[in-house]
């Protein structure tokens, strides 16, 4: 007996999270996301090899949902999709709801959550300072903080000694995103 096969990838771009029809499959990253109130934006990775492609089912999408883009209609290629919601103004409360993914037969609920509770966020930009003995600024690091008004502290338990002699900057400032060393 002839029997010919197909070897199809299941495990793709960091992406687990298989619908298979028997034929074709639909594949993202993930099967839901949560957000803080102001909603920052998400990344939803999906794969179909559908001839059709994908897209999302607008009328069951929560109308606080933002999404973009909404379809992809190029089979064997992965989309990056942003996901975000919109920030919660006065009152809050938590919200939750649902959508959509729709490739051919194939369809995916994918589950959303915003909580009325603030996103403590914080990056600073760069990570690494680098001093040379020809350098004569300063070095600066810029912090982005979220809520903004959330004082920045700051440990010296890992900085060279002579570093911490030019100033360190103060603790629990507020107002200040960039820094100076």
């Amino acid at each position: 007996m002839n029997i010919t096969t197909e070897i199809l990838a299941w495990e793709e771009w960091d992406m687990g999270d298989i619908t298979f029809d028997g034929q074709y499959q639909l594949v993202v990253n993930t099967d839901s996301f949560f957000f803080y109130n102001n909603g920052r934006a998400q990344e939803l990775k999906i794969y179909t090899d559908h001839p059709s492609g994908w897209y999302i089912e607008s009328s069951e999408k929560p109308d606080w949902l933002v999404i973009s883009p909404l379809s992809g209609n190029n089979p064997d290629e992965s989309f990056e999709v942003t996901v975000s919601a919109e920030q919660m103004t006065t009152p809050l409360a938590d919200r939750d709801g649902y959508f959509y993914i729709r490739s051919g037969r194939m369809k995916k609920r994918m589950k959303v959550y915003q909580s009325m509770e603030a996103d403590l966020y914080i990056e600073v930009t760069p990570t690494t300072l680098i001093f040379r003995k020809s350098a004569t600024s300063p070095k600066t690091v810029i912090v982005t903080k979220e809520p903004a008004d959330q004082p920045v502290y700051f440990s010296s338990a890992r900085l060279i000694q002579w570093l911490t002699t030019g100033g360190f900057p103060t603790d629990g400032q507020t107002d200040v995103t960039a820094y100076s060393f």
